[in-house]
Order: structure tokens, then sequence, then C-alpha cells
């Protein structure tokens, strides 16, 4: 189960998901990233760290704008119609 094999081909077989929060946000997991952070910064009550929350959160925009040309090219118009019909990248409603 530890073994990671960096080198391997996608599978082929692999299905887009397009319901529960996939049907809502394309990137489930980046927005709980983000308000996971938001979170902390705010229990802590850290301005440093209220502030870089935009930081984190353009580094993980520009992750899924590459992300999304390969799922593009491997799903094709699969994703592009999932694209249209989802708006939001990280946020949900958003193109951004």
């Amino acid at each position: 189960g530890l073994y990671i094999k960096a080198f391997t081909a996608p599978d082929k077989n692999v299905q887009l998901r397009t319901t529960g929060f996939y049907g809502i946000v394309r990137n489930p997991i980046y927005l709980g990233e983000v308000l996971w952070c938001l979170g902390w910064a705010i229990i802590f009550r850290s301005i440093i760290g209220i502030s870089l929350v935009p930081v984190w959160w353009a580094g993980l925009l520009l992750h899924t704008m590459i992300e999304e040309e390969s799922l593009e090219r491997e799903l094709g118009q699969t994703y592009i119609t999932y694209k249209k019909k989802v708006r939001g990248r990280i946020i949900p409603g958003l193109p951004i």
C-alpha cells in the first residue's frame, strides 16, 4: 500500500466524477484546503495567516489551470462539457 509508481501512465479506465461535491465545484479538495487554512488563521487570530490565504489560493488556481489542460487532453469533450456545467474551479459558481 505504500509503494508509489511515479512514472506510470494514467489509467485509461478512469471515469469523470460529476456528482456530489463535484457537481458544485470542480476541485472540492482544493476548496477544503483553502477553507482549512483560513479557519486555522482565524482560530489563531493571525493577520499574516489570513493575508497568506489568497496567496495559497492563487497557487492552487495556477495548479488547477495546468491540471485542467491535461484533463481536456485525456478526457476530451466529456471534460469540456463538465467545465461548462460546473463553473467553479475552486470557489462554487465563480469561473476562477
